[in-house]
């Protein structure tokens, strides 16, 4: 994930915060090509954690953690998002001690 300097309100590049199986989740609302992301065609797509980075991944997948929205923080279990790096992609700290917060805009979601 990026953490773009701009808002860019098109609806293929927002996370909506929901539910899915009583957990809190966040939907990518985008649409990806066989040539990007070939696992993520035809299927929902939420951010999830894979021990070291938030990602895209599908919300029905086998070893799918969700990523949510808690207190303006984006967190799965004990990590956090904790700043970016050079390339403005976020950094994860696995253990929760150094959270930053987000900041959100109000949309309504719309198909990707």
């Amino acid at each position: 994930m990026v953490e773009a300097a701009c808002v860019n309100t098109a609806a293929d590049r927002q996370l909506a915060p929901s539910t899915l199986n009583g957990a809190n989740v966040l939907l990518v609302q985008r649409s990806f090509t066989a040539g990007f992301r070939p696992d993520l065609v035809g299927v929902q797509a939420c951010v999830g954690f894979n021990g070291t980075t938030f990602l895209a991944q599908n919300c029905a997948g086998a070893n799918f953690a969700p990523v949510s929205l808690v207190n303006n923080q984006l967190v799965s279990g004990q990590a956090c998002h904790s700043e970016h790096d050079g390339a403005a992609q976020l950094t994860v700290d696995p253990t929760g001690a150094k959270c930053v917060d987000v900041t959100t805009t109000t949309f309504t979601p719309t198909a990707p």
